[in-house]
């Protein structure tokens, strides 16, 4: 190889280290909430009723673990076979992953 094609290869070497984990700490801002619409189909309830019955927790407060009971005694009234049980196994199967500790 020649200087200038070892120059190139090196800086573009460089140039993709620097950026491949850019997306990385784009991702790791704010954590996602949980997937509503997949949620609420799994139910048999509307967005709506979900978002309603599962708030969201404050800006800058750190999320609870929803109370299955609460959430579905309050969606009993968008689809009455709703049990805790179901609700306790939906909101696992969606819960989201834990970001890895470094």
């Amino acid at each position: 190889m020649t200087v200038p094609t070892v120059k190139r290869v090196l800086f573009c070497g460089i140039a993709a280290a620097l950026t491949a984990p850019m997306p990385v700490l784009a991702q790791s801002g704010a954590p996602q909430g949980p997937p509503i619409a997949k949620i609420a189909s799994a139910l048999d309830v509307s967005s709506s009723a979900l978002e309603k019955c599962m708030p969201r927790p404050a800006k800058g407060a750190r999320p609870s673990r929803p109370d299955a009971a609460a959430i579905a005694s309050c969606l009993k009234s968008d689809n009455a076979s709703v049990t805790e049980k179901m609700v306790d196994r939906v909101l696992k199967e969606n819960q989201p992953e834990r970001p890895a500790r470094s």
